[in-house]
């Protein structure tokens, strides 16, 4: 992961040689823009604790396991755009943590069904899609099961609140990372000048469905984007590199329609979905052997901050995560690579 230091010896040495000094950093979150960030700043000398509230690192680049199936229940695959994020996927490509999906991707209207014709390769992490943050989570120190509640300055330097019980601190920096309500009830009272930007932000809900059947579903592609219909996207799960065996689908629903639907019961919206799959693609109806259903109360971005990040340099705090640039697994690991350089160079002077 020191790819940065790679590519900037001569900067680096410049660094070393002026008056560096360095902090304690509470990351908030372990999908890949916090464990972006905690790298860079633990490899930069900083001391870097991490705080999740799940049991494993991920956040939306994660896996449901359950009854001897898995599924990438969320994000489905990241593509390239940016040079400092593809030397990235570069070096993960050679350490044989990522792979290409050569999987057929359509379209599919009103039952007609056309190649997409995206010309980025798209990638995914192996053997699952939260391979590849658990590998960026080796050797920082990351605590899960830790919800953070809130954040507040006591004598100069910040707690963290966790669990709404046991404080952990002090640290002279924070990151956090979950999606910006989140973020928001996090940093109430801490730092009204960010939340007023944060609020600007617009997120939109996915329900996910993932099945399981006896037969393969009689489709000749494995991923598509579905227009005119309660869905947005399916996907045979396991046509992807390094999945289990068996015939495995995710399935999300629309943005519009998973916000209409938002407090529907799990059960009736995989109902509904499922139907929806089967209308969509047109495949001979055969009931589930397993089905799970999954809600993702902010799964899209529909209006981001444009910024990459926010740091106040005044407070100590900075937020990053893929709604600050976008939606996409490229957009978090920007984020919080800039905000992670933001931070380390302002420690030096």
């Amino acid at each position: 992961f020191h790819i940065w230091l790679q590519r900037n010896r001569e900067n680096g040495k410049k660094a070393m040689n002026e008056k560096a000094s360095f902090c304690s950093v509470a990351v908030v979150g372990a999908g890949i823009s916090g464990l972006c960030a905690a790298k860079y700043l633990s490899a930069a000398g900083h001391d870097v604790h991490v705080f999740d509230k799940s049991r494993g690192p991920g956040g939306r680049m994660s896996t449901r396991r359950q009854d001897g199936h898995e599924f990438d229940h969320g994000a489905q695959y990241f593509t390239v755009r940016d040079v400092e994020f593809r030397d990235a996927v570069e070096l993960w490509r050679n350490r044989r943590l990522i792979e290409v999906w050569p999987g057929r991707i359509v379209n599919i209207a009103n039952g007609v069904v056309r190649d997409d014709h995206e010309t980025l390769e798209r990638f995914v992490p192996v053997p699952r899609m939260n391979a590849l943050c658990r590998d960026l989570s080796d050797a920082l120190n990351v605590t899960f099961e830790a919800r953070v509640s809130r954040v507040e300055r006591i004598k100069g330097a910040w707690n963290v609140t966790i669990n709404e019980q046991k404080e952990s601190g002090p640290f002279d920096k924070i990151v956090v990372t979950p999606p910006p309500e989140q973020t928001i009830e996090i940093l109430t009272t801490a730092a009204p000048r960010l939340i007023h930007q944060i609020a600007t932000v617009e997120m939109l809900p996915c329900w996910t469905v993932m099945i399981a059947f006896e037969e393969s579903i009689d489709v000749e592609w494995d991923g598509a984007f579905v227009f005119e219909s309660p869905l947005s996207w399916v996907a045979r799960n396991s046509s992807k590199p390094g999945r289990a065996q068996g015939e495995t689908w995710v399935i999300h629903g629309s943005p519009a329609w998973s916000e209409a639907h938002i407090e529907t019961d799990p059960a009736s919206v995989g109902e509904e979905l499922v139907a929806a799959f089967f209308e969509a693609t047109g495949a001979s109806k055969t009931k589930p052997t397993f089905k799970n259903i999954h809600r993702w109360r902010f799964a899209k971005t529909k209006k981001s901050l444009d910024t990459g990040f926010l740091y106040d340099s005044e407070l100590g705090i900075g937020v990053c995560g893929d709604w600050c640039r976008g939606d996409r697994v490229e957009d978090a690991f920007m984020s919080g690579l800039a905000l992670a350089k933001a931070i380390s160079e302002s420690m030096i002077s």
